[in-house]
């Protein structure tokens, strides 16, 4: 009889022990996943940072391309200002 409650005792051990494992196994499986999520957030936040970046300086060169457009503009129009003046100055000679 004791050795039946012995290799009971046993049985019920590896069971436990088995259990643990199995437990271990699914709480590292877990934490993986987790690491996981977490490292593609972080992937996911830096690409939207870079991206609100790149929005800005975008933003930044079509200010800049504005006023380029609008000094260009001006430019022109005093330079064919100055050509009538020029055309008029040689019409009158």
């Amino acid at each position: 009889m004791q050795l039946q409650w012995i290799m009971l005792q046993m049985s019920d051990a590896e069971k436990m022990t088995q259990a643990t494992q199995r437990l271990d196994t699914a709480l590292k499986a877990m934490e993986d996943s987790v690491a996981g999520k977490r490292r593609k957030q972080l992937t996911v936040e830096s690409l939207q940072e870079k991206l609100h970046s790149l929005e800005e300086i975008l933003a930044g060169e079509r200010t800049h391309g504005e006023k380029l457009a609008s000094a260009n503009e001006d430019v022109s129009l005093r330079i064919d200002k100055i050509m009538s003046s020029i055309r008029n100055m040689l019409q009158q000679d």
